[in-house]
């Protein structure tokens, strides 16, 4: 009999135990997420909710209700636009807290306030302040407050491709993770 000890068979283990290898592949993950973020770091979290409407589409709602401007952007970057709109309230005056009036345009924020931004749009249709409202939104058809709008008579239209929207120094983004929307909710038509 023998005293060596058994020659290994196939390639050597990179790693010693199973442990090692889960947390090695961890590891990998992590890198990966790390490098996704790094790629699009304002669509994946919330450092930025500041991502403008490309104006082609703005163009094509203002024409379809025949007029030049909104008469409320009650989510603008700014104090002066960039949607043509008579009044704007940016972050600082908060629009959640301000009465809408007559033609609404609403690119809210599209972090964890957005269910908020569409009950006040609800609440401003149903009280009569607010004639029409168009809301540009992820198409999110599984949440609570898509099932809110539907159930308040919105109506819908998809946007083909995914928008690519600007950044604040005007130029267009990459396209959006996501798909969008164009809701539309009227005085009148609400089935609440």
């Amino acid at each position: 009999m023998s005293s060596k000890s058994p020659r290994p068979v196939g390639r050597p283990r990179k790693y010693a135990t199973d442990r090692d290898r889960w947390k090695a592949a961890q590891e990998a993950c992590r890198a990966r997420r790390k490098q996704q973020k790094v790629k699009r770091p304002a669509l994946f979290s919330s450092t930025s909710q500041e991502w403008y409407t490309p104006p082609e589409l703005i163009e094509e709602v203002l024409a379809e209700i025949g007029r030049n401007e909104f008469d409320c952007d009650p989510a603008s970057p700014r104090s002066d636009g960039p949607i043509p709109a008579l009044t704007h309230y940016t972050r600082k005056e908060n629009g959640l807290l301000q009465s809408w009036v007559g033609s609404v345009w609403l690119n809210p924020p599209y972090g964890r306030q957005l269910p908020a931004w569409v009950q006040k749009a609800i609440a401003e249709i149903q009280v009569g302040r607010a004639e029409i409202i168009y809301l540009l939104v992820p198409s999110r058809t599984d949440t609570r407050w898509w099932h809110d709008l539907m159930a308040a008579g919105a109506s819908v239209q998809y946007l083909k491709g995914r928008i690519r929207f600007l950044k604040e120094n005007g130029e267009r983004g990459d396209a959006s993770p996501f798909p969008s929307v164009l809701l539309r909710l009227c005085r009148g038509e609400t089935t609440e």
